[in-house]
């Protein structure tokens, strides 16, 4: 299976005009899956593909399927806390016969403290990383997928905006790198990174000449172990300009069997 993770840009610049010329260049990578954000899925697409968003106004995240791997919603409580953050997520499985479900969600959160009224009802503190002592809007999106994905195979990725920061000396940010700590210690495995196990370039838009990676994908171990491989293509920004983020591409195996994870802390 080929999924592909992408931030097509609609929210900012000028990508709105190129945004049909976007999933244009989707449909030629002919992907199985994609994770898409800042997305508006135009009517063709759903007659290509499985598409779904929640009800937005201007743009909102999505999952999109090929109609063969029979991809269907999973629904959030709209008081919940992943039900809170409306159409920046889109969460759904993908059946695999007798075998469990792959849990698959499509993320954007912000690089900002979350509202007081998104996180009603949860302890912020806990949420929080100790090293920003507020919860973020990627806090509060990681903890309630952490909650959902719990003894589940799953594939959770998109614009997470935050990165490990890694400096010229390759030292990370403490934000950055406790971000990824905590996933790693929940059972969450990165996919997303390069053969040398560090962040590529996918962000695209205004800053210093560092390469920047806000947009990651996770699976649980045994869903990680059949990934062959990720990739970033840089072609659709450096060459066509059709958003500020390049998508991230990765071969999934779902042949294999794939049990629920285990010695992951809750």
């Amino acid at each position: 299976m080929k999924v592909v993770s992408w931030n097509m840009g609609v929210a900012f610049g000028s990508y709105a005009a190129w945004h049909d010329r976007a999933w244009h260049w989707l449909a030629a990578l002919d992907a199985d899956l994609a994770l898409l954000q800042e997305c508006v899925p135009p009517e063709w697409a759903s007659e290509r593909w499985t598409v779904f968003t929640l009800p937005f106004t201007h743009w909102a995240s999505a999952l999109v399927g090929r109609r063969e791997i029979g991809l269907r919603p999973v629904a959030h409580d709209p008081d919940s806390l992943l039900g809170r953050f409306g159409s920046y997520l889109a969460t759904g499985e993908v059946p695999r016969g007798g075998k469990p479900p792959l849990l698959v969600a499509s993320v954007h959160t912000r690089a900002a403290e979350v509202p007081a009224w998104v996180t009603a009802g949860h302890d912020r503190g806990t949420m929080a990383r100790s090293s920003v002592g507020v919860p973020w809007s990627n806090d509060a999106g990681f903890a309630g997928y952490r909650q959902l994905a719990y003894g589940h195979p799953f594939l959770i990725g998109g614009d997470w905006n935050t990165a490990r920061y890694v400096d010229e000396d390759g030292v990370p940010s403490e934000a950055g790198a406790e971000f990824f700590d905590r996933a790693a210690e929940a059972g969450w495995t990165e996919v997303s990174l390069g053969d040398d196990a560090r962040e590529r370039r996918t962000w695209y838009g205004p800053g210093g000449p560092r390469p920047y990676q806000p947009d990651h994908l996770f699976a649980d171990a045994a869903t990680a172990a059949g990934i062959s491989g990720s990739r970033i293509e840089a072609y659709p920004v450096e060459a066509l300009g059709l958003s500020d983020h390049a998508p991230i591409v990765l071969d999934l195996d779902l042949t294999g069997d794939v049990e629920a994870p285990e010695g992951a802390s809750h």
